[in-house]
């Protein structure tokens, strides 16, 4: 699991084009109270169906996303994916 300070999370999340607006304390706050998630080889974050109730930040290496034999896409570092739905969906 990589250890971060909460400066260092903070100043990562700010070069992500979802955070680039949010002041440096505010991401700092967000950094006290996250998570973070190690994830290896063919392991599973989450499945098709389960409650998006969370938020995620791949910090470093790739994730494919898909469903049995059907690849979506592969995302990288700095990548966010998770509740984007809901978001827009409360924007409207």
């Amino acid at each position: 699991m990589i250890e971060l300070e909460p400066k260092e999370i903070a100043k990562f999340l700010a070069t992500i084009p979802f955070f680039t607006e949010v002041e440096e304390s505010s991401l700092i706050e967000v950094a006290n109270k996250l998570e973070t998630l190690s994830c290896y080889t063919n392991q599973s974050i989450f499945k098709k169906g389960d409650a998006g109730d969370s938020f995620y930040v791949i910090y470093s290496g790739n994730l494919k996303v898909h469903d049995a034999d059907h690849v979506f896409n592969y995302l990288k570092e700095g990548d966010c994916f998770g509740e984007y739905t809901l978001i827009d969906e409360g924007v409207r």
